[in-house]
């Protein structure tokens, strides 16, 4: 919810949110995490991006699939004028666009099924990729890995919008700490004592 966001204040009626400001380029981690720590309730996360498209059998691959999981089976990077034809008549049509399959170092999340126990326990998303555009999901399925959380996948394939990449990729921060990618259990469980409580948290303001 933004100055800039789709949603308007009748659709998040009877919602619980919290309003964050992060006053930098980018911080996905630390947004998802900031989330789950402070509003999120239940026995289960389902974490979306806001440029995918579900068909109506993918709800029900929740009950479905052991979790934690990646909550698709196919990605479609639907092109410029697919997602513009989908705008205009709510119809999905499939052309020029590219199809990717679940993979740890590649198309890795979007969307993604945890129990919230687990999330907790392994203190979220690492947050060392802030800053740029990727790693995000990465360093998360790795880190889940390590600790013999074995990643399932649903079967649904589902959709990605097409938008310009607004966030660039700061080369800099990948090349510092894509090192975790190759982490391994005692590593991670190092990482895990050493972030302690300082995972998601937020400064809270008068």
């Amino acid at each position: 919810v933004g100055i800039r966001s789709a949603l308007k204040e009748e659709d998040i009626k009877g919602c619980k949110y919290k309003f964050t400001y992060y006053d930098k380029i980018f911080h996905r981690a630390w947004v998802l995490n900031s989330a789950v720590r402070y509003i999120s309730t239940g026995d289960y996360l389902v974490m979306l991006d806001g440029d995918l498209i579900y068909n109506r059998h993918w709800l029900f691959e929740i009950f479905d699939t052991e979790q934690p999981a990646t909550a698709w089976g196919q990605l479609y990077y639907m092109s410029a004028r697919e997602t513009d034809h989908y705008i205009k008549y709510k119809e999905i049509v499939e052309r020029r666009g590219k199809i990717k399959l679940p993979a740890v170092m590649g198309a890795a999340g979007g969307a993604t099924v945890i129990p919230r126990e687990i999330f907790f326990n392994v203190k979220g998303i690492p947050e060392m990729f802030k800053g740029t555009w990727g790693g995000n999901d990465n360093s998360f399925f790795c880190k889940l890995k390590a600790l013999n959380y074995r990643m399932k996948e649903f079967k649904s394939k589902i959709f990605h919008l097409y938008h310009d990449q607004r966030t660039p990729i700061n080369n800099e921060i990948i090349e510092n700490n894509k090192h975790v990618l190759k982490y391994n259990r005692s590593e991670w469980v190092k990482y895990i004592g050493e972030v302690g409580d300082n995972w998601g948290k937020l400064e809270e303001k008068e």
